[in-house]
């Protein structure tokens, strides 16, 4: 019985990180003026918003010259996909999909539930690696892309506390942080599960 229900949430699980779109940014996207006047942006020239002063004027959020839109706070341009992912991560060749803010929690319980169910040793042991890693960085709020950028910074800003940190990923529902769907009321009270606003550490210690 146990397995029968372990292979259908793995089906389920594998099925949404595949079909669930990961994030994408909506046509024509511009910050909001607190964030084009957000402090301590390091964009490159290629990145900065578009203006009449050049280059010298970057915004908080960027400006893709692939997708000629704006990139929100942590989006990044996907080589692969050839558009802009919300809280890109990787993209994934398991799934041929990236994962992002819209299918992350799919995505880490396809892996956690994939390892339970593969018998080969020494598969699982690489792909337990592989887990440990992304529970490391879903305890501290950062994607694999974000890595490096992190260890640039004294405090990640986005490291709002471990529990915090899973919610936005998970959500606040515990009866359903292993089923791959989320709540209408965690939809409605997690923006960060949209891929378009992030709490900030700034925010929650004020």
């Amino acid at each position: 019985m146990f397995s029968i229900l372990q292979l259908v949430l793995l089906s389920w699980s594998y099925f949404m990180v595949v079909v669930q779109d990961p994030g994408s940014v909506p046509e024509n996207w511009k910050p909001s003026v607190e964030e084009s006047l957000e402090e301590g942006s390091s964009l490159t020239a290629s990145d900065a918003w578009p203006s009449s002063d050049g280059p010298e004027r970057r915004p908080a959020v960027g400006y893709c010259s692939h997708c000629q839109n704006g990139k929100p706070p942590r989006c990044h341009h996907c080589s692969v996909c050839q558009r802009c992912v919300l809280k890109m991560d990787h993209h994934c060749i398991w799934v041929v999909n990236c994962v992002g803010a819209r299918n992350y929690k799919f995505f880490l319980l396809f892996v956690i539930l994939y390892l339970d169910a593969v018998l080969n040793l020494a598969f699982a042991l690489s792909l337990l690696c592989f887990v440990i890693m992304h529970l490391s960085l879903l305890s501290s709020n950062t994607t694999s892309v974000e890595v490096h950028e992190k260890k640039k910074t004294v405090r990640w800003k986005y490291d709002v506390g471990r529990k915090k940190n899973f919610e936005q990923v998970f959500g606040c529902r515990k009866a359903l942080w292993f089923f791959p769907l989320f709540s209408k009321e965690d939809l409605e009270k997690i923006p960060s599960l949209h891929g378009l606003d992030f709490p900030t550490l700034t925010e929650v210690e004020a």
